[in-house]
């Protein structure tokens, strides 16, 4: 075998290749360098800054690395540089003369050296750079000269932080303009008497609270807890002070009342604390002091004579004497403090003289909540006008006999009510129930006796038919029952009778009597003679009466006569439907349902019917549209229900009977010839003959019928047919989309004048389901196929569709290039791949659309550069910054002088309005690139 002829690399493709060499290999490569001199040439001459930044990383040699950090003229080369040094003089050389802060600011960050440090610190021009030298500095002096003369306030701040010279943090505390860095001295302050100084002469409140903060003598701080303009310094100071004396100064003293509040509260000195309850002015402040007060002395003493009613009744809550209380609770002038002296008392006596003489009902109620003493407590329940006065009376009693007192003779029914409800003894009871001129007492007492006899007698006499209710509800006497039930003038009471009768005889007199016919059904209810029931089924005036008759027979002979011959159909229909005998009760059903007047009372009777003649009679003959429909549901012979379909009136009673359809030639028949629509497509619905469905897929006139029927169709040559010839575009787009044959989905695609139908017929053929089922084996007929349509369907959104299913590049591209419309050429350039195509057509397309979408799907970092710079669209130049990556690429554009990235208009003046600017682009991308 003969060797191969070597191939010869042009010169130009060998200097590209040479160019195209990846950063990333020679960052590899430097990586493995340890040869100082090798580095520094790299890191000094490399076109590439992130393979320069690799060898800089590598570099020990300080002066190489300090050649780096002094002549880059990348500010992050030189960063990096720095970074690596360690020698102080080169440091200090940065740190003084580097041109960028950020350097500079590195550079001091790896100073040592305390006097370079303060030369920094004293004459860097950046604040930032200062500050950070600052940090590094422990040299007292200097720190205190950058404290006192630094133009920034956060340096002076920064360097007060480290002082620990007191001479020179009182200077700062004392004279700096900034209140902030006055304040930050004064936290490392410690002497006191500058601190006092500062708490009351500065002019600002924050720098005075913090100095009060530092404060040990309580005298200062009495005197600024008094005296601050500053409400928030004042209640610092109060905070700090712990001295007795100096607190109640300030709680009698202070301008503000809540300092004088806030002073108390720290207050523990009871003689102190006297003081203050007694002549603070504040009505506060006496109260807060009272609140602290134990001694019982004072404390009826304030009670009694402050002047505040809020201060009395503090004092009235701490105070546990029961004569000062007493005297409260009859004389104070307010209320609130009466019924506060009140609830803290305990002498009965005194007690009873506030529960029953005091004007204030409510302090009457406390002194009543308080009582125990059985006596006393029913003698205010009975004379007492205030129900809730007389109901804490009440709810205080236990004693049956004084509970049975006040049930009889207190002025107040409703506390009479409230009495009976504790009662339990039954001779009281009675009196009340019988004698109590109140029936709501009379009712209650009623609830709670058990006695028959005295039950039966209120059950008859009582004037209140509510009372007599109540009895009756509670009798079990049948022969007291009967009484009320037959002879009571109001129903309600002869109903609850009723409802507990047993005595069929009176039962029957109540059914057969009683004018009120809810009563006579409730008794009916209750009954089970046969005869009378059968009575009265055929002579009760009311038809809910009868009914519930009809309900309560069981007699076979009864029901027979009744369900053939009572006047009513409902009557008729509940006897029925009890019948053993189910042809007799068929029969019923039959009547009712052909004779009703109630169509609702039809509906249900036909829920009942089994006769399928009957059945189908009523379906057509019925008055009532819902009665047939009824009659309808209840068939299952299919042909009545074929007959019924075809030919009813009603087009509902036909759809019904439709749905029950199971004959597939019926179905067929009225698919294609029922005059009502919607009876033809219910007719469908129930189609499942792929014979009958193809007939009317393509005979029925009505183009929904056929839809419908397309969408149940499984036969391919029908679709087909019917995809292809079908008047209606609708039938033939639902035929398009069940076909799974490929040819006939392409010459639909081609030929069909409906673009709709043309478009379906496209994503069809690439459908994946069919050909993952190898439905469609031949692949190179889609893609011919698509390569015709998307080249000439008249219709642009058709070609689309087929350049969406397109993989063949060679087409694409001529589409990308060719096609007369701008989308269609966009959607090919979305399905290339191949990058030099992409290149060419981002470059030479005319589109510009064309060119921008080519850009989307370019990687090529060279190429995007070219465009980025020399399209001549400036929204195309704008995508494609967006897709740089290449940093260097960006830099030199966001760095351009050319005035060609710049979008602008004029104004009617002439005048020059810049909209935006690539370079700005250009620069954004780069910081997101260095941000991550």
């Amino acid at each position: 075998m003969c060797p191969s002829k070597p191939t010869r690399m042009s010169k130009h493709k060998k200097q590209a290749l040479d160019a195209d060499e990846s950063s990333e290999a020679r960052n590899g490569s430097v990586e493995q360098l340890t040869d100082q001199k090798v580095l520094a040439r790299i890191a000094k001459n490399d076109g590439n800054r992130h393979v320069r930044e690799a060898a800089v990383k590598r570099l020990t040699d300080q002066e190489l690395l300090a050649g780096v950090a002094n002549n880059d003229e990348n500010s992050h080369m030189r960063m990096v540089a720095v970074e690596r040094l360690t020698d102080q003089g080169l440091l200090a050389g940065v740190a003084n003369n580097d041109e960028n802060s950020h350097v500079r600011m590195v550079a001091v960050k790896r100073l040592t050296d305390q006097g370079l440090l303060a030369g920094v610190a004293n004459n860097d021009d950046n604040s930032y750079v200062r500050m950070a030298a600052v940090e590094k500095l422990a040299d007292q002096g200097a720190l205190a000269g950058i404290a006192k003369n630094d133009d920034s306030s956060y340096v002076r701040m920064a360097a007060v932080e480290k002082l620990a010279d007191q001479g020179a943090l009182a200077d700062v505390a004392k004279n700096d303009g900034n209140s902030h860095v006055r304040m930050v001295a004064v936290k490392r302050l410690m002497d006191q008497g500058l601190l006092a100084d500062i708490a009351k002469n500065d002019g600002n409140s924050h720098v005075r609270m913090e100095a009060g903060k530092r404060l040990m003598d309580q005298g200062l701080l009495a005197g600024i807890a008094k005296n601050d303009e500053n409400g928030y310094v004042r209640m610092a100071a109060v905070e700090r002070l712990a001295d007795q004396r100096a607190l109640a100064d300030v709680t009698k003293n202070a301008a503000c009342s809540y300092v004088r509040e806030a002073a108390v509260e720290k207050l523990t000195d009871q003689g102190l604390l006297t003081d203050v309850a007694k002549n603070a002015e504040s009505r506060y402040v006496r109260e807060a002091a009272v609140e602290k007060l134990t001694d019982q002395g004072v404390l009826a003493d304030v009670a009694k004579n402050d002047e505040s009613g809020d201060v009395r009744k503090a004092a009235v809550g701490r105070l546990t004497d029961q004569g000062a209380l007493a005297g409260i609770a009859k004389n104070d002038e307010i209320g609130d403090v009466r019924k506060a002296a009140a609830w803290r008392l305990t002498d009965q006596e005194a007690l009873a003289g506030v529960a029953k003489n005091d004007e204030n009902s409510y302090v009457r109620m406390a002194a009543a909540g308080r009582l125990t003493d059985q006596g006393l407590l029913a003698d205010i329940a009975k004379n007492e006008e205030s129900n809730h006065v007389g109901r804490m009376a009440v709810e205080r009693l236990t004693d049956q006999g004084a509970l049975a007192d006040v049930a009889k003779n207190a002025v107040c029914s409703y506390i009479r009510e409230r009495a009976v409800e504790r009662l339990t003894e039954q001779g009281a009871l009675a009196g009340v129930a019988k004698n109590d001129e109140n029936c709501y007492a009379r009712m209650k007492a009623v609830g709670k006796i058990n006695d028959q006899w005295l039950l039966a007698d209120v059950a008859k006499n009582d004037k209140s038919g509510d009372v007599r209710k109540a009895a009756a509800g509670r009798l079990t006497d049948q022969g007291a029952l009967a009484g009320v039930a037959l002879n009571d003038e109001s129903s309600y009471v002869r109903m609850v009778a009723v409802e507990r009768l047993t005595d069929q005889g009176a039962l029957v007199g109540v059914a057969i009597n009683d004018e009120n016919s809810y009563v006579r059904e409730e008794a009916v209810k209750r009954l089970t003679d046969q005869g009378v029931l059968v009575d009265i089924v055929n002579n009760d005036e009311n038809s809910y009466v009868r009914e519930t008759a009809a309900k309560r027979l069981t007699d076979q002979g009864a029901l027979a006569s009744i369900a053939k011959n009572a006047r009513d159909d409902s009557v008729r229909y509940l006897a029925a439907d009890k019948l053993n005998d189910k042809t007799l009760a068929q029969a019923v059903y039959a009547g009712i349902a052909n004779n009703a007047e109630d169509s609702y009372m039809r509906e249900v009777v036909i829920k009942r019917l089994t006769d399928q003649g009957v059945l189908a009679d009523i379906a057509n003959n019925a008055e009532s549209s819902d009665v047939r429909k009824a009659a309808v549901g209840r068939l299952t012979n299919q042909g009545l229900l074929a007959d019924i379909a075809k030919n009813a009136e009603n087009s509902y009673v036909r759809m019904a009977a439709v749905k029950k359809l199971t004959d597939q030639g019926a179905l067929q028949d009225i698919a294609k010839n029922n005059e009502n629509s919607y009876v033809r497509m219910a007719a469908v619905g129930r189609l499942i003959d792929q014979g009958a469905l193809a007939d009317v897929a393509k005979n029925a006139e009505c183009s929904y019928v056929r839809e419908a029927a397309v969408e149940k169709l499984d036969d391919q040559g029908v679709l087909a047919d019917v995809a292809k010839n079908d008047e209606c575009c609708d039938v033939r787009l639902v035929a398009v989309w069940r076909l799974t044959d490929q040819e006939a989905l392409v010459d639909i695609a081609k030929n069909d004048e409906n673009s709709d139908v043309r478009i379906a017929a496209v994503e069809r053929l690439a459908d994946k389901d069919l050909l993952a089922a190898d439905k469609l084996d031949d692949k190179a007929l889609t893609q011919a196929a698509y390569a015709d349509i998307a080249k000439n369907d008249e219709n642009s959104y058709v070609r689309m569709a087929a350049v969406e299913k397109l993989t063949d590049q060679g087409v694409l591209l001529d589409i990308a290039k060719n096609n007369e419309n701008s989308y269609v050429r966009v959607a090919a350039v979305g399905k290339l791949t191949d990058q030099g195509t992409l290149a060419d057509l981002a470059k030479n397309a005319e589109c510009s659309y064309v060119r921008e979408a080519a850009v989307e799907k370019l990687t090529d970092q060279g190429v995007l550069a070219d465009i980025a710079k020399n399209d001549v669209k400036w929204y195309v130049r704008m995508v494609t910054i967006g897709k740089l990556t290449d940093r260097d690429a960006l830099a030199d554009i966001a760095n351009s002088p050319d005035k060609s990235y710049m979008k602008y208009k004029l104004d009617d003046n002439g005048c020059i309005h810049v909209i935006c600017d690539l370079r700005d682009t250009a620069r954004e991308r780069l910081a997101k690139l260095q941000n991550g």
